[in-house]
């Protein structure tokens, strides 16, 4: 059985929760190679529909990665959420551009005079 709580198994019973609980949510069962899983559906508008998606992507992120995947940018002052992709886990910044700016910062303070050289 999958570790995902979105996908059901051949388990008749999961697919009939599995079924009620799209019906009750206003998502769909879609056919994935894993198995069935609920895929969220509606939006009045294209932003309401691309929100839609955007929460479904990030709860099958949740479900197949966990909570320690999604973490906040320790550059200073972002603060902007990502999704560590990397094998490791271990990502601290939400882009390169912040990765740059902190690794720079760090290289000016290391190099910087100290006082007593002034």
């Amino acid at each position: 059985m999958s570790k995902s709580i979105l996908v059901a198994t051949a388990n008749p019973f999961n697919q009939q929760a599995a079924k009620e609980l799209g019906e009750a949510t206003g998502s769909r069962l879609v056919d994935t190679p894993a198995g069935l899983r609920l895929a969220a559906t509606g939006g009045r508008d294209a932003v309401g529909r691309l929100a839609v998606a955007l929460a479904d992507a990030m709860a099958h992120a949740l479900a197949a990665g966990g909570a320690d995947r999604f973490g906040t940018c320790a550059a200073d002052p972002c603060r902007c959420a990502y999704l560590d992709r990397t094998r490791g886990g271990r990502q601290r910044y939400c882009c390169e551009l912040c990765n740059d700016r902190m690794a720079a910062a760090a290289y000016r303070r290391r190099h910087r005079p100290s006082p007593a050289e002034s």
